[in-house]
């Protein structure tokens, strides 16, 4: 339930972001749709893109934003595209809890 909570929020702040950019929103619009199909299809993809973008993107001079800039966009989109893709956890179960922390426990090591 949270993964969807979380995809929403960075789902509508970027179509926010997207929607107010002041040079061809449409054009960023486009390449944010093409990196989350491309996300979807090919899920380890952001290990590469994301590292690209974020020092090579940068129309700050063009866009006079300072705050918020394309890579953001792109960190949010993968944010979204994960937080749907991943399974919901399943939740501790008590003896679950109590057999992990008996394990951690220092006692577990002399047994």
């Amino acid at each position: 339930m949270s993964g969807l909570v979380t995809a929403a929020v960075c789902l509508a702040a970027t179509a926010a972001v997207v929607a107010t950019y002041p040079v061809a929103p449409w054009a960023l619009g486009i390449a944010l749709m093409a990196y989350a199909a491309a996300l979807l299809r090919w899920p380890g993809l952001w290990l590469a893109v994301v590292p690209a973008v974020l020092p090579a993107l940068d129309l700050t001079p063009w866009t006079g934003w300072t705050r918020v800039g394309e890579p953001d966009l792109f960190v949010l989109v993968t944010i979204v595209i994960l937080a749907l893709r991943a399974p919901l956890a399943a939740p501790i179960s008590g003896s679950r809890v109590s057999r992990l922390l008996w394990s951690c426990s220092p006692s577990s090591a002399i047994c």
